[in-house]
């Protein structure tokens, strides 16, 4: 009986220890990581089979043996852009495409094997480009290197004018502060040699206006709300009516002739005889359009005294077409 008890209590202490080195060595294996042979093999399958070994991709250092690897990446950025047209349709990704799987690993440190989990792994893997991989990157990179020149050329032309049109700008804007425009039409050479668009704003978009009838409008003094717009280019110049009697002085009169001198068609109307006392009605002012149609009996254009923009409703020069039925 106690022979038998005995050869029991051995068994149980032989499964204990056996439990216990299987736990020991479970364990240890799980706490290890086990490093791939990836020699010889292409980036792509290299770095996959790497991750399936649990290794993260942070934890993964590509040096390139032939070529620029910092270079080959920004090209795998731009993989979908026109560099790809540079390069007979063929894009430069080095982890895809089917000359880029000629990157093949020539060295990897540490070596294959299992290590410990525990302490940091950093596996480093060396590519190197084939003879043809190699002349599509050189191709690539030309292409690349071409278009980044054309794009910095570009954009050196584009500073320069936008700086030639700032000068003539401020060129105008000086004319303006110095009054030396005494029109619109007046500095027209000096707009139009702006070389951008132009828009007439006063209290809303006149350019319409302005454009039709330039010598009718001035620049304002304060020329403090003008701008340019480089994208477009656009150009934005503050304008207003010149007044009647100021565009036309020959046809201005004295206040006190206009009193004693009213125009029998319309109580806001005024003649002048002048010096010749001919009794021609050379400077009228028109309220509205009945008193226009009660003094001429038709409509009033651009030219006659009298005519206003107060009258024209649509610019055209031609006010009071129609009789007023009020």
């Amino acid at each position: 009986m106690k022979s038998k008890k005995n050869a029991a209590e051995a068994i149980l202490v032989v499964v204990l220890a056996a439990v216990f080195i299987i736990g020991v060595i479970s364990a240890k294996i799980i706490d290890t990581v086990n490093i791939p042979d990836v020699v010889s093999e292409s980036l792509a399958d290299a770095l996959d089979e790497l991750e399936n070994a649990g290794i993260d991709e942070e934890d993964v250092t590509v040096k390139a043996s032939n070529f620029d690897y910092d270079t080959a990446m920004e090209l795998v950025g731009n993989n979908s852009s026109s560099y790809s047209n540079s390069i007979d349709d063929t894009n430069f990704d080095i982890f895809d495409s089917q000359w880029g799987r000629e990157a093949k690993i020539v060295e990897e440190n540490p070596k294959p094997g299992r290590y410990d989990k525990n302490k940091y792994i950093n596996v480093t893997i060396t590519v190197r480009l084939s003879k043809r991989g190699l002349r599509q990157y050189n191709k690539a990179v030309a292409a690349m290197r071409d278009q980044d020149a054309a794009r910095e050329k570009q954009y050196q032309q584009e500073m320069a004018d936008q700086q030639a049109l700032e000068t003539r700008f401020n060129s105008l804007k000086g004319k303006i502060e110095a009054g030396q425009c005494v029109s619109v039409s007046g500095c027209m050479p000096d707009v139009e040699a702006l070389g951008a668009q132009v828009e007439y704003v006063s209290d809303s978009d006149v350019t319409s206006s302005v454009a039709l009838s330039p010598d009718e409008w001035r620049f304002k003094d304060d020329t403090s709300s003008d701008s340019i717009n480089f994208n477009i280019p656009l150009v934005t110049l503050s304008v207003e009516q010149i007044p009647y009697p100021e565009l036309h002085p020959d046809a201005s009169e004295s206040s006190s002739d206009r009193e004693s001198s009213p125009n029998p068609g319309s109580s806001e109307s005024y003649s002048d005889t002048g010096s010749s006392g001919s009794g021609s009605n050379r400077w009228q002012y028109y309220k509205n359009c009945k008193q226009v149609w009660n003094a001429l009996g038709h409509g009033i254009t651009s030219s006659d005294p009298g005519y206003s923009r107060d009258l024209d409703a649509d610019g055209d020069g031609r006010a009071c077409e129609v009789k007023p039925n009020y």
